[in-house]
């Protein structure tokens, strides 16, 4: 599944949950596009490791518990982020709108020793991903990604900017819409179009596995049209949908397939693959990123290993048997040359038969 808006507020809350005015201990970048910031909080008397991946294939954010060798030397980005934020308070996480960028505040001193702000900026938008560091007023002191004029035209993320947001989708936000506003919708949509991709197309922060999720729990069916659709169970769907952010009702699971490999996670039940897929609930949603990533990575590492060793016993299978055709060859040639040989021998052994002037 996408990181999508959903989860992305459902961690949010947990990290404001866990992490309230807890003091950062320290800040390591195990992997070029990701930093663990591990927190302490005198109030839980526990440490916490929050773990903020920019990378363009697994972007994410939230604890976790796994442990990664981190480089002999901290990189650049590391180093300034301790200079920032070592000793710092963490304040409050926030998201801004219901997009996929998370706001993380913090209350540093600087080097007169005057408290300062600094905000961790957090965008979790697949190859678009970025990890920034500004000051209160948002004005950005470096950053993960370093955008200038020859990358894009449209925002450039450079150190001194004030930082904007990413540019606005034309969208729909599910959580200030109306029956109405669904209905008309609906009535304007083509109505062979599928209606998770309705939803998908029409609605901010939502994911495919989330979109297909509304439309089977309106339908029940993920590939219904918008033409068969009941415009009172769509609004159902979507009610139950804004209920669980409304009352902190969430589900962290990973969807298990027959091999038991990991291939889906979320902030809520899943009901479109039925009782035959196996479904793992969680206590928090650090755990099921870890439980997810960790096998999903463990099956992609046996899936590698094995590519590995075909390649090895392919390439093993083709020089033999070229050095099997080159020895036949050779062997071939050496029994043309044992009839030359006879033949030879046959024709010295009678040349005495032949009387001078004879051919």
């Amino acid at each position: 599944m996408a990181f999508d808006s959903g989860m992305l507020c459902a961690i949010v809350r947990e990290i404001n949950k866990f992490a309230q005015d807890a003091k950062v201990e320290k800040i390591q970048q195990p992997q070029k596009d990701e930093i663990v910031i591990t927190l302490h909080s005198s109030k839980l008397r526990e440490n916490f490791r929050l773990s903020i991946n920019a990378g363009a294939n697994n972007p994410k954010i939230g604890f976790t518990e796994m442990q990664k060798e981190n480089p002999a030397s901290a990189p650049m980005l590391c180093m300034l982020l301790r200079k920032q934020l070592g000793g710092a308070k963490f304040v409050e996480a926030r998201q801004i709108g219901f997009d996929r960028v998370a706001e993380l505040e913090f209350l540093c001193k600087d080097e007169m020793g005057f408290p300062v702000t600094r905000l961790l900026i957090a965008e979790i938008m697949g190859k678009y991903s970025n990890l920034l560091l500004t000051d209160g007023d948002k004005k950005i002191i470096t950053a993960l990604k370093l955008i200038d004029f020859s990358t894009s035209r449209i925002r450039q993320i450079l150190p001194g900017m004030i930082y904007e947001a990413p540019p606005a989708q034309d969208k729909r936000d599910i959580f200030s819409l109306s029956e109405n506003d669904l209905a008309s919708m609906l009535y304007s949509a083509d109505g062979s179009l599928p209606l998770s991709k309705f939803i998908l197309n029409s609605f901010l922060g939502i994911s495919p596995l989330v979109a297909r999720e509304l439309a089977f729990r309106a339908t029940k069916a993920v590939d219904a049209d918008i033409e068969s659709t009941v415009t009172e169970k769509l609004w159902a769907a979507i009610c139950d949908f804004r209920n669980i952010f409304n009352n902190n009702s969430f589900a962290p699971s990973v969807i298990f397939d027959e091999s038991d490999k990991p291939v889906e996670f979320c902030f809520m039940n899943i009901l479109q693959y039925g009782p035959s897929i196996r479904t793992e609930s969680y206590e928090t949603f650090g755990k099921m990123l870890d439980a997810y990533f960790e096998k999903r990575d463990l099956a992609e590492k046996i899936k590698q290993r094995g590519q590995d060793i075909i390649k090895v016993v392919s390439n093993a299978t083709a020089r033999l048997t070229k050095k099997i055709e080159l020895q036949r060859e050779e062997l071939r040639e050496c029994a043309e040359g044992e009839t030359y040989k006879l033949y030879g021998d046959l024709l010295t052994a009678n040349l005495y038969l032949l009387k001078r002037g004879e051919k």
